[in-house]
């Protein structure tokens, strides 16, 4: 029989087709090789954690990520409820990556808040939490939802951490009501170019370490931001190098943050006020703190607002005042965001007829004079209130769209105008207050 090449190559066709065939189902009876399940985009969350070393910082950043994986899952009445055996039984894991996708972790902020010898890191990522794995943890926990959603928390279990109440947004033209767009254009660059001092209330009852950890964290994060601060080691020293200077020069209604934040030129002073709580059960540690944040401007010492704000239930197995501090931060950190947006706000719109400075005039004899340098200034400023007078100092308030130099060169400006300013010559600026002397 003779087999032509027709017959040859058809005959290879189809033991080609069969292989594959044969190949094909064989696959699909093999276990595929196990990979990472998609993870959708809304499981991705932002963890901040903290600790001893960038590694235990980087395993709380991930537990705080699935904690919020729970509360996607069962919402967060369930989670608070269940806090104390969700700590012990998910969130103390030795093993946090079994729920988050590592490979598409990115980190967002880290910082060292401690010192080189006692660091403190935080850090901040975001990061895909695998929803099924803990869905399935909660199953075998028997966590579910609670079924109303205005459910009491049971007695012993922390109430959950308010988010901070984040301040409507402004429309600009609210912000800056009744200023020019040139006007408004300073302003704009004025406040985000604001200079902030933290400080914490001098007759406070918390513990100055837990104090004093509160102001780094709020420092650490202005200088994250980008923001112009006043070093809290800076504030100190002259606290206590100057406080019998403060009691012979400022006046009785000005308190000594306030006295200190004006020699520094602060724009803003954050006040933090902390009042912290710490249990121990065996050899785990908790603390929580509360804390609020209060906003003042410096040359008046007027309160912008303020921010409540109570942190998570921090764990530790180092020590309680471990876990406090842990919790002080945390608090701090959240607040934060919330108090710099309000304090932009209120300014905004406290300023929207200039900048107030406070202008004093010493040497003013002669009324005459004083009177036509006000008509004068009045004409160069958008607004100008006489605080007080005498024959010896005039103080005014002015209100003026431009720093503080600009307001002295046009006073300098006036002199060549107005008939017995000739003689005039600046004596100091601090902060917002500006003194002349007229020599008269």
């Amino acid at each position: 029989m003779v087999t032509t090449w027709r017959q040859t190559g058809f005959i290879s066709t189809a033991m080609t087709v069969l292989i594959l065939l044969i190949l094909l189902v064989s696959s699909c009876a093999t276990e595929a090789p196990r990979t990472a399940a998609p993870v959708d985009r809304d499981t991705i969350v932002v963890g901040r954690g903290e600790g001893d070393t960038l590694g235990q910082a980087m395993n709380s950043a991930k537990v705080d990520a699935i904690r919020q994986g729970v509360i996607a899952i069962i919402g967060e009445p369930a989670e608070v409820v269940h806090r104390e055996e969700l700590q012990m039984q998910l969130y103390n894991t030795r093993n946090p990556n079994a729920y988050v996708v590592n490979e598409r972790m990115e980190i967002l902020h880290r910082d060292n808040l401690g010192s080189i010898r006692e660091p403190r890191y935080v850090m901040e990522i975001e990061i895909p939490v695998r929803l099924d794995v803990i869905r399935r943890t909660l199953d075998s926990l028997g966590i579910t939802e609670v079924d109303d959603p205005e459910v009491a928390v049971t007695p012993g279990t922390p109430a959950a951490p308010a988010a901070p109440r984040l301040p409507e947004q402004i429309a600009e033209e609210d912000l800056y009501d009744g200023a020019t767009s040139e006007q408004a254009r300073f302003l704009q660059r004025y406040i985000q170019n604001m200079t902030y001092m933290v400080f914490y209330p001098e007759e406070s009852d918390t513990d100055p370490v837990f104090l004093r950890q509160a102001v780094a964290q709020a420092n650490s994060f202005l200088a994250s931001e980008g923001y112009t601060l006043i070093d809290a080691s800076q504030i100190e020293r002259l606290r206590q190098d100057q406080e019998m200077i403060f009691e012979a020069e400022a006046q009785r209604d000005v308190s000594l943050v306030q006295w200190i934040a004006q020699r520094l030129n602060a724009d803003v002073y954050l006040e933090v006020d902390v009042d912290v709580e710490g249990e121990t059960q065996g050899d785990s540690h908790f603390g929580t703190a509360n804390i609020i944040i209060r906003i003042y401007e410096t040359s008046t010492a007027q309160l912008l607002g303020s921010v409540p704000f109570r942190s998570q239930r921090t764990f530790s197995r180092t020590g309680q005042r471990d876990a406090i501090g842990n919790a002080v931060q945390s608090a701090v950190f959240g607040a934060m965001p919330t108090a710099v947006q309000q304090a932009q706000n209120l300014l905004a719109q406290a300023y929207s007829r200039g900048i107030r400075y406070e202008m004093v005039l010493i040497n003013t004899g002669d009324p005459r004079v004083i009177s036509r340098m006000r008509t004068r200034l009045r004409d160069e400023v958008s607004d100008l209130v006489t605080i007080s007078q005498t024959a010896d100092e005039t103080r005014y308030a002015v209100y003026f769209f431009g720093r503080i130099d600009e307001l002295e060169d046009l006073m300098y400006d006036l002199s060549d105008r107005v008939a017995g300013m000739e003689n005039l010559f600046l004596v100091m600026t601090r902060g917002k207050t500006i003194t002349f002397d007229l020599g008269l």
